[in-house]
């Protein structure tokens, strides 16, 4: 399992707490190097190209191999983000 994971959270408590659990899980077979936080909030257009700026400057030479997008959507009343 060489894989580097990039957990893009909009909390970093939140994210450190999935790294844990991720780690605890995976006994050994995963290095606490491997999994990495970096903050994104996609409804904030802001924190979307920082992150994309940073992903291309840190990480797009190497590519993307896997993307799994699991941002929740509550839908109540409407309203606009930034």
């Amino acid at each position: 399992m060489g894989a580097k994971v990039i957990l893009a959270c909009r909390s970093k408590d939140r994210a450190e707490e999935a790294i844990r659990a991720i780690l605890w899980e995976s006994g050994s077979k995963i290095k606490p190097s491997q999994l990495e936080f970096w903050p994104l909030d996609v409804s904030s257009l802001q924190s979307v190209g920082d992150f994309a700026a940073a992903f291309q400057e840190k990480a797009g030479h190497k590519g993307l191999d896997i993307l799994i997008n699991n941002a929740g959507v509550m839908l109540n009343e409407r309203r606009l983000t930034s």
